[in-house]
């Protein structure tokens, strides 16, 4: 177990997320046009 690596996967699955969030945004507007 390596903390390095911990602390790097917390910000990573923060990006992941804000990337979901935004693809299911521009999927909605897509569907809307």
């Amino acid at each position: 177990f390596h903390p390095q690596t911990a602390t790097t996967k917390v910000p990573e699955i923060r990006d992941v997320t804000r990337i979901e969030r935004i693809v299911s945004q521009d999927g909605l507007d897509l569907l809307t046009l």
